[in-house]
C-alpha cells in the first residue's frame, strides 16, 4: 500500500483475494475465483487491473474510471476460455423459459464503454470461438454489440 498525500492517491501495486460465490443450484455449489492485480485511486479517477484464473479458463481486467459521479469507466476484458454450462444449473428441457427485466436504472446517468473478448465459450450446449463484444451505456440506455469473430459450432 502506497499513499501520496500531495497527489491524493492511493496504490495497491500487488493487490490479491478471492471472490467465494455459493449457490445451492450451482451443479458444483460453490465456486472460488482468485484474484490478483492492481489498482490505483485518486479522488478523482482510478485505474487498475485485475486477473483470475478457475478450472481451464483465465481471465485479464484492465479498467479506469475517468470520474466516479456520474460514472465514466472504461474496460478491456479478455477472456481465454469460458464454459458457462459448467457453472449453470442444468435447464429441464420441458420447462418454459422466463424472461426477467433487468433494472438497468442505476446505469443512467453512467457513461461506461468497453471490450469483452472471449478465445472459446460455451453455453447451453453451443460452442464459438473468437468473440469480440462492445459494451456501452449513454443517456439510460445499454447498447451491447459490434459482435466480431463468430465461429460457432
Amino acid at each position: 500500500l502506497a499513499a501520496d498525500l500531495a497527489a491524493r492517491t492511493l496504490s495497491l501495486d500487488k493487490l490479491s483475494g478471492a471472490i467465494d460465490v455459493a449457490h445451492p443450484r450451482l451443479p458444483m455449489k460453490h465456486v472460488a475465483l482468485p484474484l490478483r492485480g492492481a489498482l490505483r485511486v485518486g479522488s478523482a479517477s482510478a485505474e487498475g487491473q485485475l486477473s483470475t484464473r478457475v478450472d481451464d479458463s483465465a481471465a485479464a481486467l484492465k479498467f479506469s474510471v475517468a470520474r466516479y459521479s456520474p460514472l465514466a469507466l472504461h474496460f478491456d476484458l479478455d477472456i481465454d476460455r469460458l464454459d458457462l454450462d459448467r457453472y449453470l444449473p442444468p435447464h429441464p428441457a420441458n420447462a418454459e423459459r422466463a424472461t426477467n427485466p433487468v433494472d438497468l436504472s442505476a446505469l443512467k446517468d453512467s457513461a461506461v464503454d468497453g471490450t469483452v473478448r472471449v478465445g472459446k465459450l460455451r453455453v447451453a450446449g453451443i460452442e464459438a470461438s473468437n468473440l469480440r463484444l462492445q459494451v456501452k451505456t449513454a443517456n439510460g440506455r445499454l447498447d451491447v454489440g459490434g459482435l466480431d469473430g463468430l465461429n460457432g459450432k
